[in-house]
């Protein structure tokens, strides 16, 4: 597989889709860049999960790629902004296809997928499309997109505990916790755009959980929690209050349940943990998520991941 090819097409998709992003939004209607950015986000969590599903090999061997090869992430990535344009901006929709394809093409000819990999790639991409081009969003509130932008920041977490050590994580989460609650208590401007009303108790909480698993649980037990906490927690509240129309528990929707238990096992994937490991810990997080009375989910959450990795012998 030449260098070139590979080069030529990641910055193809990169430009592709920063053009995607920007019509979506400089041109998009009602919610349109909500719905453009939730489900290109989405595909990405998709495409990563189910390459750590199905582990079927690059044609060319493993060598070089950090994934596996179904389905093709870059064409469903492409194809999922052709089908958005399809049915939001019908004027661009060939452009779009023609760069979709020639995307694909180029996986193909380049040796790193295969036709049937490519094919998946693009319809999974084409019909997650149509599903959030369809999808009715209503607004989750600026300072609520930044807190969980925030929130989902703690994941940063990780690779601080890999490069310096859990307990050096742990012991800057702590900083954290106390920086949360000066600036809540005495009232930061910095900090106010990122909080609920209320006490410092959930900015506090967010903190402090994400240091006592660094503290007290093996090092993938605690990433587990982290993830959980940063990523699915994250993901359901803003896929939630977004698309969320099915209720369940304790307010909580299906839709947003069903992002946390997507993030959450595609991030421990990432994290080199087994399929089965993933589900169940995914499927803990949502039960717990969703049962959680408000402001304690950001305990209640990492430590049932914790828990449950601890229980599958992790």
């Amino acid at each position: 597989m030449a260098l070139a090819a590979v080069l030529s097409d990641d910055l193809a998709l990169v430009l592709f889709s920063a053009a995607g992003f920007w019509i979506a939004y400089s041109f998009g209607k009602r919610h349109e860049f909500s719905q453009f950015s939730l489900g290109f986000t989405a595909n990405i969590a998709l495409a990563y999960s189910l390459k750590c599903i199905t582990h079927i090999p690059h044609p060319l061997g493993q060598a070089g790629y950090l994934t596996y090869a179904f389905p093709s992430g870059h064409t469903e990535i492409a194809f999922f902004i052709a089908g958005f344009f399809f049915r939001k901006h019908p004027r661009l929709a060939g452009l779009a296809l023609l760069i979709g394809a020639l995307i694909a093409a180029e996986r193909v000819a380049s040796g790193a997928h295969t036709a049937f990999q490519v094919a998946g790639g693009a319809i999974i991409g084409w019909l997650a499309a149509e599903a959030f081009a369809r999808w009715k969003a209503h607004t989750v509130g600026i300072n609520e997109l930044k807190r969980q932008l925030v929130h989902l920041l703690g994941v940063l977490f990780i690779p601080l505990a890999l490069v310096a050590s859990p307990l050096a994580a742990g012991a800057a989460a702590l900083l954290g916790a106390a920086a949360a609650y000066a600036g809540v208590k005495w009232k930061w401007k910095v900090v106010e755009p990122f909080r609920r009303e209320g006490d410092a108790i959930e900015p506090v909480l967010f903190f402090l959980s994400i240091a006592a698993v660094l503290f007290l649980f093996s090092q993938m037990a605690a990433f587990a929690a982290v993830a959980a906490l940063t990523i699915g927690d994250s993901l359901a509240t803003v896929y939630g209050r977004y698309f969320g129309s099915l209720h369940w528990m304790h307010g909580k929707t299906l839709e947003g349940s069903a992002m946390a238990f997507l993030g959450t096992f595609a991030a421990l994937l990432v994290l080199s943990a087994t399929p089965w490991q993933a589900a169940f810990v995914s499927a803990a997080v949502v039960v717990a998520e969703a049962a959680a009375p408000r402001k304690w989910d950001n305990a209640v959450v990492p430590f049932t991941a914790a828990l449950a990795f601890v229980w599958l012998g992790g």
